[in-house]
């Protein structure tokens, strides 16, 4: 089982380094894909377009990707420096809801996270890496796509470039 895991992990990881290579610019736009419905976990539908009005990033991940596993305390902590200032949330591309949930106990996270196993949202976008964050404006349209594993700093970065927004290091004065 084991050696399964890893095979999963260097194809994400292979596939991650592919994508990011790829990924300066904002990348597909379309209006549809603030349309699709994810799953929280009450089991309440949600719509990227339900966030619009304010600056938004959408971390893709799965609890079978190493990557993914990797920079969730990073982002973690981007949401708890933000105060609020950029929505931050993640979507769960396991098929097991099981797996999102668990994932989500385990890492500690707090910032919102959704299913939606079917991944419509990704495919919309033409997105293949994972983990993939893509950076959306208060008017609800993709300022910049990211494949690749974020550090927080990078994180705040990139928000503060492609949303305007800046959030200080945790712990800043």
């Amino acid at each position: 089982m084991s050696w399964r895991f890893g095979v999963v992990g260097l194809v994400c990881l292979l596939a991650t380094v592919a994508f990011a290579s790829s990924a300066d610019d904002a990348g597909p736009d379309s209006a549809g894909f603030r349309s699709h419905a994810f799953s929280g976990p009450d089991g309440t539908d949600a719509t990227l377009g339900d966030f619009e009005g304010q600056p938004l990033v959408v971390n893709f991940f799965a609890s079978w990707c190493p990557p993914c596993r990797a920079e969730l305390p990073d982002l973690e902590a981007f949401h708890q420096a933000g105060d609020g200032q950029v929505q931050l949330i993640g979507i769960s591309h396991d098929l097991a809801r099981s797996s999102w949930l668990s994932l989500v106990t385990e890492a500690g996270l707090t910032f919102p996270t959704y299913h939606q196993p079917d991944q419509e949202i990704f495919t919309e976008l033409d997105l293949f890496a994972m983990p993939t964050t893509i950076f959306v404006s208060a008017e609800g349209e993709i300022a910049h796509t990211h494949g690749g594993v974020l550090t927080e700093r990078s994180l705040r970065d990139s928000v503060a470039e492609h949303l305007g927004v800046t959030i200080p290091e945790m712990g800043a004065t």
